[in-house]
């Protein structure tokens, strides 16, 4: 999920924890086991102060922050990395984006 103080929150609960591991628990059906613990907060140097969307994609995650398009690599997600920036002037005020195979479709203050 993203926060707009602090960036990208990972969320999941570890391998010991009384609920299952991960996020499975949201998909057993049981609504009453349904606790997710913080794993980090990831806002390396503030780049992703003002986070505002975030779209998943494979092992990616697309996060739009007023500073631009942050690709952070969730390859290992306690251990996550920025492997792209896209920012002005290609995007302005970044809102939302989309992923469609290759491609990332972004809406920016112009359109």
């Amino acid at each position: 999920m993203t926060d707009r103080e602090e960036g990208l929150v990972v969320i999941g609960n570890p391998l010991d924890s009384p609920n299952r591991p991960g996020v499975s628990t949201l998909l057993d059906g049981d609504p009453d086991n349904n606790f997710l613990e913080r794993a980090l907060a990831f806002n390396p140097d503030g780049l992703l102060t003002g986070a505002v969307n975030i779209t998943l994609a494979g092992h990616y995650a697309y996060v739009l922050a007023p500073r631009g398009l942050f690709v952070v690599d969730l390859d290992n997600p306690l251990q996550p990395r920025i492997v792209a920036t896209v920012g002005e002037p290609h995007l302005r005020q970044p809102r939302a984006v989309a992923i469609q195979f290759r491609y990332a479709f972004v809406t920016d203050a112009e359109g």
